[in-house]
């Protein structure tokens, strides 16, 4: 996309709130039939759209009935983003403090247990109406995260080196690696791309890549293969050389008070 003036994006305000709504369904028929438009109506908004910000958000191409772009979906999650900080900015302007009512978490897969406990302890809160927890490899985790996507994570690093105001070290988990049958290498997609498998102590050309720690973890069971598994259980201190730190992290628009609550919960993976 062009870059735009502020005065151009003020003027399809209206444009891009329902975009945001109608990539919610598969094509235009689905959607004009479901946020109180008509078909024509919303093609006519879907193409005013592409030709002032110079990019295609609907793929006409397709055989079938067409369906929406990855721009599309982007600026939609954009807009959408932008949407929820400017109501949590009113509702702190008007009621004198800013209380939030929904938080998004990710997670490694390996931390969910983490992740659900803080869940469990935020919907304690009466002003929180909606917790959106989803799984993510590392460098998306992360990039998401410093993107201002996600509001908390569970991670295995600090992104970067950058001081957080947020953030906590739960503790260490141990890393296992198992070894039943070395012709077969079992990783996740981020050990399978920053290659770091090429410090263990097998060596194969034969990979089988899962971002699901559970089906690797049944794989391994199964069928054999070398790999790593991580522990079940938080310590408090490393204790031998696998073990990685556990981290949960805020982002800077975190109302403090969702951290303070955060803050006292006891995490344990087990």
């Amino acid at each position: 996309m062009d870059a735009l003036h502020g005065h151009a994006l003020s003027r399809l305000h209206w444009e891009l709130s329902v975009l945001s709504r109608a990539v919610a369904y598969q094509n235009l028929s689905s959607a004009s039939m479901h946020i109180g438009t008509s078909q024509p109506q919303l093609s006519r908004i879907i193409s005013k759209l592409e030709l002032e910000l110079k990019a295609v958000l609907l793929d006409r191409a397709s055989r079938r009935k067409s369906g929406w772009t990855p721009a599309a979906l982007r600026l939609a999650e954009l807009y959408m983003k932008s949407e929820r900080r400017l109501e949590h900015d009113i509702q702190g302007l008007l009621t004198g403090e800013a209380q939030t009512q929904q938080v998004k978490l990710g997670t490694l897969e390996g931390f969910s247990p983490l992740a659900m406990q803080a869940c469990n302890q935020l919907l304690k809160n009466p002003h929180i109406k909606l917790l959106e927890l989803d799984v993510y490899d590392l460098d998306d985790l992360e990039r998401l995260f410093a993107q201002g996507d996600l509001d908390l994570i569970f991670t295995l690093r600090e992104p970067s080196r950058r001081k957080y105001r947020h953030a906590r070290r739960l503790g260490f988990q141990h890393i296992e690696f198992f070894e039943k049958d070395s012709r077969i290498l079992v990783m996740s997609t981020f050990e399978h791309g920053s290659r770091v498998y090429r410090r263990w102590r097998v060596k194969s050309d034969r990979f089988f890549v899962s971002n699901s720690l559970e089906i690797r973890k049944e794989w391994l069971r199964r069928f054999g293969g070398a790999g790593t598994i991580p522990a079940s259980a938080l310590k408090e201190r490393p204790s031998k050389s696998g073990d990685v730190p556990v981290y949960l992290l805020g982002g800077e628009h975190l109302n403090p008070s969702v951290w303070t609550q955060l803050d006292a919960v006891d995490f344990r993976l087990s």
